[in-house]
């Protein structure tokens, strides 16, 4: 812009009005980028940012943090594929915060939580969580969350049933109407060490783009890579924040299910299917277990089987009833919540068509044995 004074234009007499880049959607850090731990129950304020870290059990979600904090020592993650995150845990992130177009420079939270596809954890219990957490930490305008990162490993060649069901357990619970609020970021690339594994899982992220997450790639969901450096997980910071957000926020931060109507929810009969699968094979292995301490204990001499039947052998059979007891207990009590309250079929469409019906005749055979 000048002033039409040639020669005023000449001498560097003109001002550029220029918009910040979307690209650009956080401050150098004025100091070291760390993370500090919410307390429970704490509202977050207006004008925060607020992320929510997904996916399944070993995908690197804790991990992410503690490159965030460039802290190891946090003890957030394990190189273990069981989680270690058995709460929803939200962090502040410090020196870090979001630019505004209207001036206001607000806080950045991360929220953590337990993997999905995890034994000790159902969906159910996951997602009630969830819920919970969502009356507990919303703020005046009830706004939850409002953007998500899903993460996947990249060194897994194939998409076992569990990581399907996984998937589509996400799909639901975020809705593809807020697909632009999304980034799936794949980890492990750092554990790749030869040319060929690079070339497969290249052709394996392009995958995600163009088929395995089309359905949400097509409509602003972003696809990352993760180099666990906290150069790479600030970046992705970036990534997520330089969004451009729907008006449609995810289906499971809606105030309709959060409170007393999570059996209309239309992830609901999905996440009933999955605690009755959950629980048939936890009593199957439970049966497993008994009959091969009953051979164990057998006095008369039939066993013919050659089995090592080691004090340590026993013994970790019997832990592992104890364990399935527990969980089993735990799964039949989330199971009860469901007596008496039906599922909403006309919910808004699931993935793909279910047997309702088949559902609650399962269901009612197990709730007849409890």
């Amino acid at each position: 812009m000048h002033c039409h004074i040639d020669w005023h234009f000449a001498a560097g007499l003109a001002v550029v009005f220029a918009e910040d880049p979307d690209t650009v959607a956080t401050f150098t850090p004025p100091g070291p980028v760390g993370i500090e731990k919410v307390p429970d129950g704490q509202k977050l304020p207006l004008w925060s940012t607020r992320i929510i870290l997904l996916g399944v059990t070993g995908t690197g979600k804790s991990n992410f943090l503690e490159c965030i904090a460039n802290d190891k020592t946090l003890g957030l993650s394990k190189d273990q594929l069981e989680s270690v995150t058995d709460k929803i845990q939200c962090y502040k992130l410090l020196n870090v915060k979001k630019k505004t177009r209207i001036g206001r420079n607000g806080p950045i939270y991360v929220i953590d939580t337990p993997g999905f596809a995890d034994r000790r954890l159902s969906e159910k219990k996951i997602v009630t969580m969830l819920h919970e957490w969502g009356m507990t930490s919303q703020d005046s305008l009830g706004i939850v969350v409002d953007r998500a990162m899903y993460f996947e490993r990249i060194t897994d060649t194939r998409a076992s049933g569990s990581k399907k069901r996984a998937r589509e357990l996400f799909e639901m619970i975020t809705g593809e109407k807020a697909a632009s609020r999304i980034v799936i970021v794949t980890t492990m690339w750092d554990t790749l060490w030869n040319e060929s594994q690079k070339n497969k899982a290249e052709v394996r992220f392009e995958e995600y783009k163009t088929s395995q997450w089309e359905k949400f790639t097509k409509k602003g969901t972003r696809c990352a890579r993760f180099l666990n450096t906290q150069e790479s997980a600030i970046h992705l910071l970036d990534e997520v924040l330089a969004q451009h957000l729907s008006i449609a926020g995810f289906a499971f931060s809606e105030k309709q299910y959060i409170g007393q109507e999570f059996q209309k929810a239309p992830y609901a009969s999905f996440v009933l299917e999955r605690l009755v699968e959950r629980l048939m094979a936890v009593e199957g292995r439970l049966g497993g277990i008994e009959e091969e301490l009953k051979l164990h204990h057998d006095d008369d001499g039939s066993n013919s089987r050659d089995v090592d039947w080691s004090a340590d052998v026993v013994q970790e059979l019997e832990r592992e009833r104890e364990e399935l007891g527990a969980l089993w207990s735990e799964l039949n009590a989330e199971l009860k919540d469901y007596k008496g309250n039906d599922v909403d079929p006309s919910a808004d469409a699931p993935v793909k068509e279910r047997s309702i019906r088949g559902i609650h005749r399962r269901v009612s055979e197990w709730l007849a044995g409890v």
